[in-house]
């Protein structure tokens, strides 16, 4: 099911952030935690809409470096809940297949040190459908089996100098200011104000 997250702000607000030029950033918590820059927006409104399909895409990448953008080194492959694929020694992934937990995807690592990732679609304020990265895994795994867990619960906030794909280490949540996060796990729809430097919620029209 498509989720949808509205962020209005209010006009003086609006003006402070654009005037400072901050982003507008989205994260979403995968293995229950956020460590990737979804979504950076600079072209932001007053009224925003963010969506999502459960589509989701599996790789890897060498490291995870907090502060830097995500590499994509290995080919990607369409990959659903409750499916998995494999890693080989030559370092392809291989097609997915039904496997592994069914609210998880699972990565067979057949290939050696590895930081498996995934991609998200998502349609941003501008509009436009992006496949970005939403989560590293922030620990390189050994050979084995490695498990990502995703689940429709995002963080929203505003930050300057940021881009999309950032990795954020451990401690950049408590660095942002004025964040909110938003559980879609129940519901399809959730709107958010933000307001004289503080989040409340906007209850849905009858």
């Amino acid at each position: 099911m498509t989720k949808t997250v509205l962020i209005q702000i209010a006009p003086a607000d609006y003006e402070l952030l654009k005037a400072a030029n901050y982003m507008m950033c989205f994260a979403r918590k995968v293995n229950d935690t956020y460590d990737v820059v979804w979504q950076a927006y600079g072209d932001y409104l007053t009224t925003n809409s963010f969506t999502w399909p459960p589509n989701y895409q599996l790789f890897a990448t060498n490291s995870f470096n907090a502060g830097s953008v995500v590499n994509v080194e290995t080919n990607i492959v369409d990959i659903g809940l409750g499916q998995q694929a494999t890693l080989d020694s030559a370092g392809v992934i291989g097609p997915a297949a039904n496997g592994g937990p069914p609210d998880s995807i699972t990565l067979v690592n057949d290939y050696g040190v590895i930081c498996p990732g995934l991609i998200g679609v998502a349609i941003g304020p501008d509009g436009t459908q992006q496949q970005q990265p939403m989560f590293v895994e922030p620990g390189a795994i050994e050979l084995g089996v490695d498990t990502l867990t995703p689940v429709d619960v995002v963080m929203v906030w505003f930050q300057q100098n940021i881009a999309t794909g950032t990795m954020l280490g451990p401690d950049a949540m408590i660095a942002v200011s004025k964040a909110v996060e938003i559980d879609l796990t129940n519901v399809d729809k959730a709107t958010r104000l933000y307001q004289n430097g503080s989040w409340s919620t906007i209850a849905p029209a009858p």
